[in-house]
């Protein structure tokens, strides 16, 4: 399992324990307020999807680390790491 902390558009937290891959959302490296990456796509039907991640939410914590002061390429890595130890979602 991989837990995910997110700062929503309202400025809310939301925790979030993925469980399995692929999540089915995008990353965006453009540049926002304090350097945080952010959610730029949910694919539909997707896992994203199903946890309720919605574009636009700010990446606070991957897996207990914080991402706040962060570049995208080390959330990026972050969050493809915690990824990689997944199982992947069978289709049936």
């Amino acid at each position: 399992m991989m837990k995910m902390v997110f700062l929503t558009s309202q400025g809310e937290e939301k925790e979030v324990q993925i469980v399995n891959r692929p999540l089915g959302a995008e990353f965006s490296k453009r540049p926002f307020a304090n350097n945080a990456t952010k959610i730029s796509k949910v694919v539909t039907g997707s896992h994203a999807c199903a946890l309720g991640l919605e574009k636009g939410w700010a990446v606070k914590e991957v897996n207990g680390q914080d991402m706040t002061n962060k570049t995208f390429d080390e959330t990026q890595k972050a969050i493809k790491k915690g990824m990689q130890e997944l199982p992947v979602q069978s289709s049936s």
